[in-house]
């Protein structure tokens, strides 16, 4: 029996996100505090229905996996890949025998970006980041020289 399923991020499985990986340390800024999404976006992204936002939430026996996110841009068809958090109860473990999920995460989303049309992906990793440097050389990105990210933030 396949206790592992994914599903799209849905009204319902907000909460479940949200409680989940905001108590993950993988999230927290410099000052401590979760640098995950706020809630209301999830809702958002949850309530999104323009196809341009993919989201993967991974349950284990209906307990909290993982969650990826990810953006298309049809007018660039360029692909972001935002986030991938998995559960500290199921990092690099195989479950159902085979399931890694961080694997079958970004498998799908992968595969659901080069659907919708995207010719490539990008996506932003900290330097100190191994682990998630790894894992997305293993899905084949390619990491460049050092380049300083720069935003705007309006309030």
């Amino acid at each position: 029996m396949n206790n592992y399923v994914q599903t799209e991020l849905t009204p319902n499985l907000v909460d479940l996100v949200y409680d989940s990986c905001y108590s993950e340390k993988y999230f927290q800024n410099h000052d401590e505090t979760s640098g995950f999404w706020p809630k209301e976006t999830l809702q958002r992204i949850a309530e999104d229905r323009s196809g341009l936002t993919i989201s993967v939430v991974g349950l284990y026996n209906q307990d909290f996996a993982g969650f990826g996110l990810a953006r298309y841009n049809p007018i660039l068809r360029k692909g972001t890949y935002e986030n991938l958090i998995v559960s500290s109860n199921y990092r690099n473990k195989k479950l159902d025998g085979r399931i890694i999920v961080s694997r079958s995460i970004s498998n799908t989303l992968l595969k659901k970006l080069q659907e919708q049309g995207a010719e490539f992906v990008d996506g932003i990793v900290e330097s100190e980041n191994l682990a998630s440097r790894n894992h997305l050389q293993k899905h084949g990105f390619d990491f460049g020289e050092h380049k300083h990210l720069c935003g705007y933030k309006f309030f």
